[in-house]
């Protein structure tokens, strides 16, 4: 990808790689050092020995300095920096305190959602074309970002769509298009996928014995569904995560005419799709146009859905008042108000950070009755609806020190806290009895 981006002469790509790219020669003699039959240490003198192979394996680190989706974003946001400066007659690099502010003008009065980021591509290049940032300039580029972000529109603040959303949707008569980008919404709320992981979302197993080894994406035996989620955000690695789900429509928790279940959903978006049946991968979001559904048109359509069911589309300040990432929001809600201990939520929906808690972080005051409270004059968890355990119950609890969750009973309720006889066999190869704060506990339903 970078070779690509240098030859079509952007800026980022061209300073991130050595001058001239990499000749096919260089990396054959890297090849061919490495597929011999040495071992490691020698392979890595003899790389270091050999002047092409050592030049061909600086690129392979470079080249992976940088995931693909970003070597694109930041080309492409260089280069709009480039075409500004261009257009009122300045020299690009290197960067100015004026070219910043200026930059960052322009941003802003034409609205763009992402400015900040445009700043982070730009100083990225400028330090990797040998200049380096004035602690003026610096000061400078944080003011910039900061005046873009006011008013800015920001996925991540979006309001959630709801699980009552999605059954209200399902009630309304929909053309085919709108089906499927509701199908779609219904498996991205409870994986808690981000939009470009939900719409990249491709091929249906069909392998027969237990391990999959087509590489498939879904995988559906009868009522249990896994999802391989590849190269997301927080993983450019590559590696796959799996998420297994359980069809609910086998438990009936929900009365007729409000199923809304992932499962169901993921066999009606195969069955409407016209994709060749020889063809392992192709896309969930396709439908019957054998082509991946784009992001903006998701958006749009899936605003449009909420404008069906009697939702505005922006806010009285004229915002959109959906997003991209309403859905995952509006997941991790559902999840943390039926009292799912918030490092599970951030587990299930692939989460580095604490960033969870942005958008859970109202969730708790709607399990509280704040009137009763103020009255009381005292606070105390059993206002919490999703604290409810009783003695006998099976739950699971962390143990920290071993990384495990255990099973055990509830043999004893002391307000925050419960003792938990532990039915394995632990520690010394003795049963337990531990005391931990309800909110770690889960219970074994």
């Amino acid at each position: 990808m970078l070779q690509k981006k240098a030859k079509e002469g952007y800026t980022f790509a061209a300073a991130v790689l050595p001058a001239g790219g990499v000749p096919q020669s260089s990396k054959k003699q890297m090849d061919d050092i490495l597929s011999s039959d040495r071992t490691k240490r020698q392979k890595l003198l003899a790389v270091a020995a050999d002047a092409k192979a050592t030049e061909a394996a600086e690129y392979h680190l470079i080249s992976a300095f940088y995931s693909g989706s970003t070597i694109c974003s930041y080309c492409s946001e260089t280069k709009l920096y480039e075409e500004a400066m261009e257009a009122t007659n300045l020299v690009p690099w290197p960067l100015t305190a004026p070219k910043i502010r200026r930059f960052g003008s322009y941003l802003k009065s034409a609205g763009y959602k992402a400015a900040r980021m445009y700043f982070t591509a730009i100083v990225g290049t400028n330090a990797m074309l040998g200049h380096f940032l004035t602690p003026e300039e610096k000061h400078m580029v944080s003011m910039v970002k900061k005046a873009c972000k006011r008013d800015a529109e920001d996925d991540r603040w979006k309001e959630p769509i709801t699980l009552a959303h999605l059954k209200k949707l399902g009630g309304v008569r929909m053309t085919p298009f709108r089906k499927l980008v509701y199908r779609l919404c219904i498996v991205g709320f409870y994986f808690l996928l981000r939009p470009e992981e939900l719409l990249s979302l491709r091929g249906w197993c069909v392998c027969k014995t237990q391990a999959c080894t087509c590489k498939s994406d879904i995988r559906v035996q009868g009522r249990d569904m896994v999802v391989q989620i590849r190269g997301d955000k927080t993983n450019q690695s590559g590696s796959s995560k799996s998420r297994p789900l359980r069809c609910p429509c086998s438990t009936r928790e929900l009365a007729a005419g409000e199923l809304v279940c992932p499962v169901c959903a993921v066999k009606a978006l195969r069955k409407d799709s016209l994709h060749d049946m020889d063809d392992k991968f192709w896309y969930l979001s396709q439908g019957k146009k054998k082509k991946r559904l784009a992001y903006d048109g998701f958006l749009k359509e899936l605003r449009a859905m909420m404008v069906s069911i009697g939702e505005t589309e922006k806010d009285e300040n004229g915002i959109n008042r959906y997003g991209g990432q309403s859905l995952r929001r509006g997941g991790s809600q559902q999840l943390a108000m039926n009292g799912m201990p918030t490092h599970l939520i951030k587990l299930w929906g692939r989460w580095n950070s604490w960033v969870i808690d942005r958008y859970i972080r109202e969730v708790p005051l709607q399990c509280v009755d704040i009137s009763t409270t103020m009255l009381k004059g005292r606070f105390t968890s059993d206002e919490f609806k999703h604290v409810s355990l009783k003695v006998g119950e099976a739950v699971l609890v962390p143990v920290k020190k071993h990384d495990l969750w255990l099973q055990g009973i509830v043999r004893q309720i002391d307000g925050v806290s419960v003792l938990v006889e532990m039915k394995s066999k632990y520690v010394d190869a003795e049963p337990l009895n531990l005391k931990v704060n309800s909110s770690a506990v889960i219970r074994l339903t």
